[in-house]
């Protein structure tokens, strides 16, 4: 096991810009469809990417803003998803789920690919 000291860990770049230029790329409704999953596996993916925000010292306002729609005559709260979002819920999701695992194959090979922190 290594000490703490010989650990580097690269401190988060990609997402550290001012609330105000955070761009929102979709709301956390559209990925049931995307992902083929029920709201109560999205919420459990939401809460562990809360988790891994914590965890990292991320703001989750910044990442994950809270937000009112209307679907089919009533209000409902959803939530707009920054690129980190997104990729959190991805990879917290269930990769029994074939949709799930697909995605996170992609973000992996494509998006993830430095593999240098370990």
């Amino acid at each position: 096991m290594r000490k703490q000291s010989e650990i580097h860990v690269h401190p988060p770049v990609l997402f550290t810009e001012p609330e105000a230029s955070v761009k929102y790329i979709c709301y956390a409704s559209e990925l049931i469809e995307r992902l083929d999953v029920t709201e109560e596996e999205l919420d459990a993916a939401i809460e562990r990417a809360f988790k891994a925000c914590a965890s990292l010292n991320l703001s989750i306002k910044h990442n994950f803003k809270s937000v009112f729609r209307t679907c089919e005559d009533h209000l409902v709260t959803d939530w707009k998803l920054s690129p980190l979002a997104c990729y959190l819920i991805v990879i917290n999701a269930d990769p029994a789920n074939e949709r799930v695992a697909r995605m996170q194959v992609h973000f992996a090979t494509k998006h993830y690919s430095d593999v240098s922190f370990f």
